[in-house]
């Protein structure tokens, strides 16, 4: 059967991408090429491997030429893979480099934020905007902090019962968080709401799933992706998420229709549904716009602060370092302040370098509308250019020969001043960045603070950094994150 699959993509992508196919070849021909077997290439080095060797077998591919970046088959379609930060500068500002990649179009449809043209998104994100200044962000700390309080307390409980994995209480303290600040309804999933449990678990599914597709050449295709085992779990998955979305979203116009107000009208639905009735959005625009924020601000940081954990579980000097400064800015219990939060100086550096190891997007694709002139080659109109966010951030030209180590003072202010910028893009860089660092950093450094003050994470087994494994979803989730485990403080 895959077999047949594979045959029907072949010709697929022959009559849909010839002629660019060809003239990209061209254009290329003097790049170094990881592997030059037409229409399969390197998807062959992927082929039948699971979850978690994805990322490893697309760092070898991208190591295994030695050049700055280097063209690879992966499927019929020629990519350029882009490992040095100027060549990623080049890219990520130049305004004829606006457009994603196909790539993209798996997150839910082609009509969202992340994936629309670059005009369209110039657009979108200028409305956007207002909704993630710190202003508006930190008037969410208040909610922060009262679930994180019910996370707290549900770690206890792991404690008691011996729960061993911390996966579903991150992740649904995260999604309630989101939840409440995006659609300004409380899921309540910490309390193990039975809907709330299908939301997340659809979440989870969906995102391995479209970094799947990236790899598997017959899977790009809609129509045989229907046919399989995967392409009917994404889309019921996706229709999960679509359900609630609309569910809530509906009940929100109804409240204004009536004339309820929100309890806080700095939610992203309130924001959206006002571009609506101004005529600066459709419908189809909001709902959207509230499903790709949900995957987006959920998924990445609920991600990103498992990884943080198991940093400090590994390293039980900085955990420690981190308790002190705890202790002198936010003090021993209460709510943590946003006037506090900017004196975390270290708290923030652990979270950088957990980002900058792991960061929240293994990849960043992008489609130049007209050729880009790189250091040493040139990029022709139509390639799909993928910066390999994972290898870019760890170059020991930039980052010194300890790279693959985890060394917070990488961040403090002397040192980060010899970085190149472009060296750390965990989220992304250029004018075309993620809409919502400001959101993320200020609510996992308010966990960190809560959760440290009352546990300490250690690993089961003893880990050095060179024995984690990572597995690609949409975001880079460490494999060992299952050998977390927490114990009390004592007072």
């Amino acid at each position: 059967m895959i077999s047949i699959f594979l045959l029907l993509a072949v010709i697929y992508f022959i009559i849909k991408y010839g002629v660019d196919y060809v003239r990209i070849i061209v254009k290329l021909w003097h790049m170094p090429v990881a592997s030059p077997v037409p229409f399969f290439g390197c998807a062959l080095n992927f082929f039948r491997k699971k979850d978690e060797d994805l990322l490893s077998e697309l760092i070898k591919i991208v190591d295994g030429v030695d050049s700055i970046a280097n063209a690879a088959f992966l499927g019929p379609l020629c990519h350029v893979f882009i490992t040095n930060h100027e060549d990623v500068k080049t890219l990520l500002t130049s305004a004829d480099a606006l457009d994603k990649t196909y790539h993209y179009r798996y997150l839910f449809n082609e009509t969202n934020l992340l994936v629309v043209p670059g005009h369209v998104w110039k657009v979108h994100r200028k409305l956007l905007n207002p909704h993630f200044t710190s202003p508006v962000v930190h008037t969410f700390i208040p909610l922060f902090n009262a679930k994180i309080d019910i996370f707290v307390r549900k770690m206890r409980d792991c404690i008691q019962t011996n729960e061993l994995n911390l996966h579903d209480h991150v992740h649904n303290c995260f999604l309630d968080m989101i939840c409440t600040t995006t659609f300004g309804v409380d899921l309540n999933l910490q309390e193990r709401n039975a809907s709330g449990e299908e939301f997340a678990t659809a979440i989870d599914n969906f995102s391995k799933i479209v970094s799947r597709r990236f790899f598997n050449v017959y899977l790009q295709i809609n129509w045989i992706f229907r046919l399989t085992p995967s392409g009917r779990l994404y889309y019921k998955s996706l229709n999960i998420l679509h359900n609630m979305t609309k569910k809530v979203v509906q009940e929100h116009i109804r409240n204004r229709e009536k004339g309820i107000s929100d309890a806080n009208t700095n939610t992203l639905m309130h924001h959206v549904v006002n571009l609506l009735e101004k005529g600066l959005f459709t419908e189809k625009n909001l709902y959207d716009t509230v499903e790709i924020m949900i995957l987006a601000g959920f998924e990445t940081a609920a991600v990103t602060m498992l990884n943080v954990f198991l940093m400090l579980a590994m390293h039980p000097n900085v955990q420690d370092r981190c308790m002190e400064e705890i202790l002198r800015v936010c003090g021993q219990d209460g709510d943590v302040t946003g006037e506090e939060v900017v004196q975390l100086y270290l708290i923030d550096m652990v979270i950088k370098e957990t980002l900058r190891l792991y960061p929240v997007a293994p990849t960043i694709g992008r489609k130049p509308s007209k050729d880009i002139q790189l250091k040493n080659h040139v990029l022709p109109r139509g390639v799909h250019a993928i910066i390999v966010t994972y290898t870019v951030q760890r170059d020991p030209r930039v980052w010194g020969e300890d790279s693959n180590e985890f060394k917070p003072e990488r961040f403090l202010a002397e040192n980060i001043a010899k970085i190149p910028y472009y060296s750390y893009i965990p989220f992304s860089g250029g004018s075309r960045n993620c809409i919502g660092p400001k959101y993320a950093m200020l609510v996992m450094k308010i966990v960190l603070v809560k959760v440290l003050r009352k546990y300490m994470f250690y690993t089961a087994h003893p880990l050095k950094m060179c024995d984690l494994k990572c597995a690609m979803y949409t975001t880079i989730k460490i494999l060992q994150c299952s050998e977390l485990r927490l114990k009390e403080r004592s007072s």
